[in-house]
């Protein structure tokens, strides 16, 4: 482009500016593209990291009992 413009007079500062504002602005575009879509990434995987369930574990009742207690229960989730 710019061998063209010189070849009609080489006055060609103009032409060469708003083409160079306009990479820039269109430069300035993708990387706000990208930062929004990253973001979004972040926060869809902390969703599916909060929504994927923990194993459970199971709980031992104690000897002489037949159903476990709820502190036993809480004991289990915690270790």
């Amino acid at each position: 482009m710019v061998a063209f413009l010189e070849r009609r007079g080489g006055n060609y500062m103009p032409a060469q500016r708003l083409v160079t504002r306009k990479a820039a602005k269109a430069l300035d575009q993708q990387a706000e593209k990208i930062a929004f879509l990253e973001a979004k990434v972040k926060t869809l995987q902390a969703r599916l990291k909060k929504s994927i369930k923990k194993k459970r574990k199971k709980v031992k009742p104690a000897p002489g009992r037949r159903f476990a207690m709820m502190a036993d229960v809480r004991v289990t989730d915690l270790s």
